[in-house]
């Protein structure tokens, strides 16, 4: 769209005379032929107008291959005799810091060589304005792929999600925000490049800074910041309107305006089948508050890779996981020699402690196994302290030097112990050991003594 420079009434770009003010009008695009450079570029046919600038197919002639160029156009600029007159709201003072701006941001992007950002070839001012002549690619837009075609497949996505990301990369790596990332400035390639254009919105960026900038502004793509003209821009601003991309490419839908998210409406959630990784990095990405973000291109390609690791189902789920990690180094095993009286609160004790079963620890003591394997010394000498309360006999040694379990190893033979001898059985005396005992014998006494008392015959009686 152009206006007016007289008035600045908006026009198709077609009129000859302006229809609210009558001011005659040129065409505001160049004619086919048009030599620029001194002669080494011929300007053909159109090929694309934006906010900032008008894009031709062109020519070198000296090299005799196609390119594209790009004349730097601001919306509302018109043309006389040839040379740009910049919008009335601009004035000759901003247009010529716009064009400044313009011709800095095009000399650093003629700096990089990156399969997924156009290369930049020459720039150069004439006809008070600027050009950009940049290699010329065939293909289509992604905005004109997903209007043809729909939503795109998955894996094409997500394979677009990385290149991108990797270009993004580069271009905030030279302190730079491309600002107007959508469908339609992202080119996709005969040859299956996919390439970022149309830079004329590219701006310098101080990480975490307050600055002006030209309010520019793509519903459905431009984050909340980039409708104020003084905001805290970063690489933040270009993973919303990327995430936002990718969100049209992989539902067919465009999503909504931030203005119309932050007065309440919410973006349909995205199919529960994507990946996992997509789905949060689109998730994030389009978050609305700039800290609820990935703050890097690298955070967001984080999340693109993420996968859902999977969960491991144990055949056997112990009460409480053994401290078993044989042959470690500064490791022990614990060897029951012999579980003691109390031998059925032993085995439960280590059956809890250790998640061993009861027929390991049974197998165990009968063969001289190690019932605990590669634990701490903290984990060891914790067992022996409850285990030897218990009544139980513990040997603890250095990991690895007990008779493996797989093996079946037996216990050697342990010499048989001297047969204590035994005294015969002595004499049993009635009141101590048998009958009534020693309380047998006072309650007689006592008796006796009652009868004595009230009949006074006890010595007769006795």
């Amino acid at each position: 769209m152009v206006h007016c420079h007289a008035c600045g009434t908006a026009l198709q770009g077609t009129e000859q005379r302006c229809s609210a003010c009558g001011m005659p009008l040129s065409n505001p695009t160049l004619a086919s032929g048009t030599k620029l450079n001194r002669g080494r570029y011929s300007v053909g046919r159109m090929l694309g107008q934006g906010g900032f600038g008008i894009t031709y197919e062109g020519t070198d002639t000296v090299l005799n291959r196609r390119l594209a160029i790009k004349e730097f156009f601001p919306d509302g600029s018109s043309r006389h005799t040839g040379l740009l007159v910049p919008p009335t709201s601009l004035g000759q003072e901003g247009m010529r810091g716009a064009l400044d701006a313009f011709l800095d941001e095009a000399r650093t992007l003629a700096q990089f060589n990156h399969p997924g950002i156009v290369n930049v070839l020459d720039v150069f001012e004439e006809n008070f304005t600027a050009y950009l002549v940049m290699e010329y690619l065939e293909g289509q837009t992604l905005g004109g792929r997903i209007e043809s075609q729909g939503a795109l497949p998955v894996a094409e996505v997500s394979s677009l999600a990385l290149t991108i990301a990797d270009a993004l990369r580069v271009v905030h790596n030279a302190g730079l925000l491309h600002r107007d990332l959508k469908p339609d400035n992202i080119f996709l390639t005969k040859d299956g490049r996919a390439v970022l254009i149309d830079f004329g919105s590219a701006r310098a960026y101080a990480g975490g800074q307050t600055v002006s900038h030209t309010r520019l502004v793509t519903p459905g793509y431009a984050p909340p910041e980039q409708y104020s003209s003084k905001a805290k821009f970063g690489p933040y601003t270009d993973i919303y309107a990327l995430a936002a991309t990718l969100y049209h490419a992989v539902t067919g839908t465009q999503p909504l305006a931030a203005t119309d998210r932050l007065v309440g409406e919410e973006i349909p959630p995205l199919a529960a089948e994507l990946p996992t990784g997509l789905r949060a990095a689109l998730k994030q990405g389009l978050a609305i508050r700039i800290d609820e973000r990935p703050q890097t291109i690298d955070d967001f390609v984080e999340l693109l890779q993420e996968e859902v690791k999977p969960q491991r189902v144990p055949t056997e789920a112990p009460a409480t996981p053994r401290p078993e990690m044989a042959g470690d180094v500064g490791r022990y095993d614990l060897v029951l020699e012999d579980p003691g009286p109390l031998s059925f609160l032993v085995f439960r004790e280590l059956m809890r402690l250790t998640g061993v079963r009861y027929a390991e620890v049974e197998q165990a003591v009968r063969t001289g196994e190690a019932v605990v394997r590669g634990a701490s010394r903290t984990q060891v000498e914790q067992l022996r302290t409850q285990l030897e309360a218990m009544g139980a006999r513990v040997v603890t040694m250095s990991a690895g030097t007990a008779p493996a379990r797989s093996g079946g190893t037996q216990r050697p033979p342990q010499p048989s112990p001297t047969p204590t001898p035994t005294r015969p059985p002595e004499p049993q005396v009635w009141g101590t050991t048998n009958g009534f005992g020693g309380f047998g014998l006072g309650c007689l006494l006592f008796l006796l003594f009652f009868l004595f008392m009230s009949s006074g015959s006890f010595f007769f009686f006795f």
